[in-house]
């Protein structure tokens, strides 16, 4: 049922722009110098997201989502001043979804707390993603452009992407530039006319324009500052189908606008605390879009080395979000523009994650575990949030990494 909810944020080609303008270099003038080593990585991790509590269901399975996902990534340099990266990503995800919110008592709705719908059935569902980017490496100018697809049983997903990273004089100060464009195709289960859900949308498209520009700024030898902006748009079929709403004693599809604009200001702060062979980082971003969604995270991480082979990394990230216009756990009566959506997503709410890694190096090979515990709430939320969305999220996430230098 949910493999696009999985998505919701859209094109991949922003994530990886956006990473590639923030991403974290030593603490020196590098920036347009390749890494001549040939690496290859494997990643496996585990989503699990906690059961729902009972009294905030009234039907179908509390069990969500369980994820588990296979990641490689090589890296090959060739000629004299270029590197490809191939990244492969195969996940299998099954468990219940949130399906539709609606009052615990339907005949005085006014009066009445929201309780989840879920999906009554297991879904099982696969994915297969993958990506290549190459780049090349000039004197003080990094290019890369970046293809990739992403395909499932009722999505499809292809993007592409450039971008770029030149150094001022003196190489203090880089700018990174990128833009990317995705297409995807949704082909909804059961979607077909007569059959179990009449009503389900057969087939749509959205595509998705994302550009970032970014700024690194080495301030000393131990303190680095990156700043970046990205806007994107959106177009085409943005509903989830699977997703239905409650209005008035009455279940049917959700419906959102067709289109919507994005801006997201990312900042982060590297500061290297040589006396205590550590490393402090601080992030904070802030997202605002036309459907009046208004976001802030924040995040602090400690980076401790342990002798000369170990490093272990504690992190606290903070998450705050508005509701978007059309929202509503229920709606008691029809909007006038006929946009309704009961996703917990949309809705107003905040989450702390507590995240830990362990890093182990052997000469060129490097082995990473790390473990996140993610819990929303509305109480957590910078504003007042009156009414919480009962399918609010929590979940674990275990990872393991190996990367081996040839």
């Amino acid at each position: 049922m949910s493999a696009i909810e999985k998505k919701g944020q859209g094109a991949a080609t922003l994530t990886a722009l956006t990473a590639a303008a923030m991403s974290l270099p030593a603490f020196q003038a590098q920036a347009a110098t390749r890494d001549d080593t040939t690496k290859i990585g494997l990643r496996m991790s585990h989503y699990g997201e906690h059961r729902l509590e009972r009294d905030k269901v009234q039907g179908g399975n509390r069990d969500r989502y369980d994820i588990s996902v296979m990641q490689m990534q090589a890296q090959v340099p060739f000629l004299e001043r270029m590197k490809v990266n191939v990244n492969a990503q195969y996940e299998v995800m099954s468990g219940a979804s949130p399906w539709w919110v609606q009052p615990r008592d339907p005949t005085n709705p006014g009066n009445s707390e929201p309780v989840q719908i879920m999906s009554g059935a297991t879904i099982d569902e696969a994915r297969t993603d993958l990506s290549v980017d190459t780049r090349y490496y000039g004197d003080s100018v990094e290019l890369g452009a970046s293809v990739g697809i992403s395909n499932e049983n009722d999505y499809e997903s292809k993007n592409v992407g450039l971008d770029v990273r030149v150094d001022l004089p003196g190489k203090q100060t880089a700018l990174n530039f990128g833009v990317g464009v995705s297409d995807d195709k949704i082909d909804p289960t059961d979607g077909d006319a007569g059959e179990r859900f009449p009503d389900r949308v057969d087939q749509a498209e959205k595509t998705s324009i994302n550009a970032v520009v970014g700024l690194t700024q080495i301030v000393s030898p131990t303190v680095i500052f990156k700043t970046a902006l990205s806007v994107a748009q959106h177009d085409g079929y943005l509903t989830d189908p699977y997703k239905r709403v409650w209005i008035n004693g009455t279940v049917e599809p959700e419906n959102r606008p067709g289109e919507r604009n994005q801006v997201a200001w990312s900042n982060q702060l590297r500061v290297r605390v040589v006396p205590l062979s550590a490393s402090l980082h601080l992030d904070y971003r802030y997202f605002n879009d036309d459907w009046e969604v208004e976001s802030h995270t924040a995040e602090i991480g400690w980076y401790q080395a342990l002798g000369e082979t170990w490093t272990i990394a504690p992190r606290l990230r903070y998450y705050s979000q508005s509701q978007s216009f059309f929202y509503r756990p229920f709606y008691t009566s029809r909007r006038g523009d006929g946009f309704h959506s009961s996703d917990y997503r949309l809705s107003p709410y905040g989450a702390i994650n507590f995240g830990l890694g362990l890093t182990k190096r052997y000469g060129a090979n490097t082995f990473v575990i790390t473990l996140d515990s993610y819990n929303s709430d509305g109480d957590y939320a910078l504003d007042e949030v009156v009414v919480e969305n009962p399918g609010l999220v929590d979940f674990t996430r275990v990872s393991f990494g190996m990367d081996f230098g040839i």
